[in-house]
This record gives C-alpha cells, sequence and structure tokens, in this order.
C-alpha cells in the first residue's frame, strides 16, 4: 500500500498556490530552491528589485463595463460564476444575488450603493474590461487628531493631513472622496486572462470621487548583513545531503503528501504564535492526522520511518524554512521602517507595516510578509492566513 492512499485526511500540496512565500521553497523546491530564494532576497540590497505594496483591503472588487456597456460591480466569486448570475448590473442586483443564494452581507450593500454611482461617472461609457482591486474604504471619512484613518481588513491605515509643513497630496485625494480601492489587475473581458496593471491602467488619478491606488513605491533601500546570510548558508550546507535524500524517498514511497500536511502545520504554528519546536510539534501533529496504517509505517512510537532513516532530513527542512522565514523578516522590517513617515502608514496592531510587500515579477516573484504578525492576526480575525 502506497502511503499517499492512508492520510486521514488527504491533502494536496497548498503551500505552492499563489504569490510564494520564499520560506515556503524549500518544501517546493528542495535545496536548489531554497538557495535561489535566498539568493533572490539578497539581491534586494542591489536597489533594483520591483517592490510593490500587498493592501489589505476587503473585499475583493471586480469593476468595469461589460460587452453592452453596462457598468458591473462584483466580489470575485461573483465574477467567477460559470452561469453568470454573479455578473450584476445594479446595487439592487448585487443585493437579490445573495437573497437567492440566501447570503446576507448587510455591511457591504451599503458600501455598494456608496460606490456604484461614483464609479458609473468615472467609467467611460465607451470603455470595456474590468478592473481587480480591494476596496480600502466607502462613505467619506473624517479627520480626526490629524489623521484620516480606515480600517478595511486587518492593517489600520493613517493617513497624515501633513507631511512636515507640506499638505499630504494623498490626504487631499481622501478629502475629496466617496471611497478608496487599491488596484493591482485588469481583465479585458469576460473569460479572457487577467493582467497586471501599469499605473492606474487608465483609472483617473486626480478629480474624481473614488481614490484610485496601487501598490506601486520606490524601490526599498535594503542592507544585507553578513551575518543574516552566513546564518542561512550554515543550515543549508549542513543539512543539503540529508534535505535531498529525505524529498527523494518522498518521492520514491509516493508520499509527497507529507508536504501538504507541513503546510497546514504551519498555519497552526501561526495561529499558536511561535515556530519554536517545529519538529517535535509535527511528530504531534502528524499522529493526529495520519491514518492507523501511516501512523505505523512513518511514526511508530518513535520507531517509525520519520524517527529513523527521514529525521535529519526533516529535521532540516524545518531548521531552514527557520532560517529564510527570519532572513525575509529582517529585509521586511528595513522596507516598513522606511514606510513609517510616508503618505499612507499602516499598522498591524501597534506594529507598524503592510500587510507586506511583492518582489519581482513573473514566475519568480515572492512576498514578503510577517506571518507571525499580519498572518496571525488575520487568521485571528477571519480565520485564513
Amino acid at each position: 500500500m502506497k502511503i499517499n492512499e492512508v492520510f486521514t485526511n488527504p491533502t494536496k500540496n497548498i503551500i505552492n498556490e499563489g504569490i510564494v512565500h520564499p520560506e515556503d521553497s524549500i518544501w517546493t523546491g528542495g535545496i536548489a530552491g531554497a538557495r535561489a530564494a535566498v539568493a533572490n532576497l539578497a539581491k534586494m540590497a542591489g536597489g533594483k528589485e520591483l517592490t510593490t505594496i500587498k493592501w489589505d483591503g476587503f473585499p475583493a472588487l471586480i469593476f468595469g463595463r461589460d460587452p453592452s456597456g453596462q457598468l458591473m460591480v462584483t466580489d470575485k466569486h461573483m465574477f467567477d460564476k460559470k452561469d453568470g448570475s454573479g455578473r450584476v448590473t445594479s446595487p439592487q442586483a448585487f443585493q437579490q444575488y445573495d437573497v437567492n443564494r440566501g447570503a446576507n452581507r448587510s455591511d457591504l450593500y451599503a458600501k455598494i450603493n456608496i460606490l456604484w454611482p461614483a464609479l458609473e461617472t468615472i467609467i467611460p461609457a465607451n470603455f470595456r474590461g474590468f478592473y481587480f482591486g480591494d476596496l480600502l474604504y466607502a462613505g467619506r471619512l473624517q479627520p480626526q487628531q490629524g489623521f484620516y484613518t480606515f480600517k478595511p481588513n486587518t492593517v489600520t491605515y493613517k493617513v497624515p493631513l501633513k507631511l512636515g509643513n507640506q499638505t499630504n497630496p494623498v490626504a487631499e485625494k481622501i478629502a475629496n472622496s466617496l471611497g478608496g480601492i487599491a488596484v493591482h489587475t485588469f481583465i479585458p473581458g469576460i473569460g479572457e486572462a487577467d493582467q497586471p496593471l501599469k499605473g492606474l491602467g487608465g483609472l483617473p488619478a486626480d478629480g474624481n470621487p473614488i481614490w484610485f491606488v496601487t501598490g506601486e513605491m520606490p524601490v526599498p533601500k535594503i542592507k544585507i548583513q553578513a551575518a543574516s546570510t552566513q546564518s542561512v548558508d550554515r543550515e543549508l550546507n549542513k543539512y543539503d545531503g540529508a534535505v535531498s535524500e529525505f524529498l527523494g524517498a518522498l518521492t520514491d514511497m509516493k508520499a509527497k503528501g507529507i508536504i501538504g500536511l507541513a503546510s497546514k502545520y504551519i498555519t497552526s504554528k501561526i495561529a499558536e504564535g511561535n515556530f519554536n519546536n517545529m519538529l517535535d510539534g509535527f511528530y504531534k501533529y502528524l499522529g493526529a492526522n495520519l491514518s492507523p496504517a501511516a501512523n505505523q509505517k512513518l511514526l511508530a512510537d518513535g520507531q517509525g520511518w520519520l524517527y529513523k532513516e527521514g529525521q535529519a532530513g526533516l529535521q532540516g527542512m524545518f531548521a531552514i524554512w527557520v532560517a529564510i522565514y527570519n532572513f525575509k523578516l529582517e529585509i521586511k522590517k528595513q522596507i516598513d521602517a522606511q514606510q513609517a513617515d510616508s503618505g499612507v502608514q499602516a499598522y498591524t496592531g501597534n506594529d507598524i507595516g503592510h500587510e507586506g510587500y511583492v518582489v519581482g515579477g513573473g514566475a519568480e516573484k515572492f512576498k514578503l510578509i510577517d506571518r507571525l504578525g499580519f498572518s496571525r492576526a488575520n487568521f485571528a480575525k477571519n480565520g485564513d492566513v
């Protein structure tokens, strides 16, 4: 019997979905992938790596004009409905869609009612296509104690009215707005592939009732400490052979479901609030999530494959994962510090810093997120990391 046939809860490898965390590269690409991730992080010191802000808006909205020219405003799931029932063309239809499926998002309907007429005036009648972004606020904001403040999800955003002795241009835009949307993607038409936006992609930057913002930011100035890269290299060199043998054995045994379980285990550690004792904790996690047959082969009360032949490799996986995570976090904190005096300040609890940043482009892009900061707070609020 193959090991992947006897998991209690079979799971796909969810580590590799979406934009990757660099530390997860050890699970998805082995030693070579981990070394590439470390090299990409180190390249940020060159000051040439495209870096964009991940805005923590909610919900994700798609808006634009359909082939007939009617304005559509939907969330992502509505837009993707194969039968087209979610592609609504009025605020009333938006709410009726929820009624038809037995849902009630009463807090959202008022926001949609505010945004709809504003977007109707902004999107030209002859425009075709859709923008994809995240809602930051809807309704006119009032400044308090020298700031405009909004919290669409987990991150709190504070926009100072002044930067030094000068008026903050972002605050001026917010003062005249009825809503804010962080846009990042353009969809040419229904069923067509989406495209990253270049700038605002034709959306007006000024003089309209919606403040549109992108993730664009100045290239951060990063200093890489020699001790930081040496710490990661030490773990990579120490466990190179053991990790390669471990991953090869998982492939041979058809047991790569272990990687999916590792991803879920990491999520549980985020909720717990620490990355201590990763190896021992994973043994306990597997004990509760493997079928009896898999448990007997892999664990066997300390006598199974993961305790014997596989232990050094598994220990190396977690040691390298933590080392890359800590290296990444050093870089993110430098970027956060450089945002402290910008036109928009972001906080998770009392800690300054955006949800995260996306570095690079194409298939090699990766994200910098404090998983014990933002991800943990987001998990506590929404059950999602």
